[in-house]
């Protein structure tokens, strides 16, 4: 059984970021529809975002599960050409899966093979928070295939925590889709708010995300109650 790359450490990082966002070499990008999104630019030239924002009259734990439930971000989620756990590949803690992602003509799909897992972060001074990590994941057994650009540089975390509004959310996001996506089209991206994940994927579940993914985001969680019941009859 293989062992979780994250320890607890890294949880907390996450969850301290509602608290005290660490924006050292970020710039402010984007502040629209509620959220701000920040980023930062690597030697790659690429970059990566912190999303801070409030998803209103929604619960932290109904967020996660949203989140987190691969088989419905395949009803709510337009992007998703396939999306599944690997259950041949066991772990002490969390899930490894596989994501392919749909991209527009002319460009090929994107897909990912990545490990998942959550944590609650208890403080004495904050109600709890739920943390979600993913980072890209090797495995022999799950090579890319053809006509699919395979992203194998990937990270994403998502915290969550009640407030008066509804849930407190932070999402910080990387991924290194490959090929040649323009630098203005991705800017383009982020500010109307399209999803990322669909153009870098066309930055939380899949991936993760600017203005349109979150409000996406919310509305599939407002629907979830009712999918479940159909699910469980």
């Amino acid at each position: 059984m293989a062992s979780s790359p994250f320890d607890v450490e890294d949880f907390r990082r996450a969850a301290l970021e509602l608290d005290e966002p660490q924006l050292d070499g970020y710039d402010l990008f984007c502040d629209t529809s509620g959220l701000k999104i920040f980023r930062h630019r690597r030697e790659s030239g690429l970059h990566e975002y912190k999303i801070y924002g409030v998803l209103n009259g929604l619960e932290p734990e109904r967020v996660v599960r949203v989140y987190c439930d691969y088989k419905y971000r395949a009803e709510w989620d337009s992007y998703v050409a396939e999306l599944k756990e690997l259950r041949e590949v066991e772990f002490n803690r969390g899930k490894a899966i596989y994501w392919c992602v749909k991209y527009p003509f002319p460009m090929s799909n994107r897909d990912y093979v990545f490990f998942r897992e959550t944590r609650e972060i208890q403080s004495e001074t904050t109600s709890t928070t739920h943390v979600a990590l993913s980072k890209d994941l090797t495995l022999a057994a799950y090579p890319p295939k053809s006509k699919i650009v395979r992203v194998d540089d990937f990270y994403q975390a998502i915290s969550v925590r009640k407030d008066d509004q509804g849930s407190k959310v932070f999402m910080h996001y990387y991924d290194n889709p490959k090929g040649s996506i323009p630098t203005w089209l991705i800017n383009w991206v982020v500010k109307v708010g399209e999803s990322k994940q669909a153009l870098l994927i066309y930055i939380l579940n899949s991936k993760t995300a600017a203005p349109s993914w979150l409000k996406t985001l919310e509305n599939a969680c407002i629907k979830y109650e009712s999918y479940s019941q159909k699910n469980t009859d």
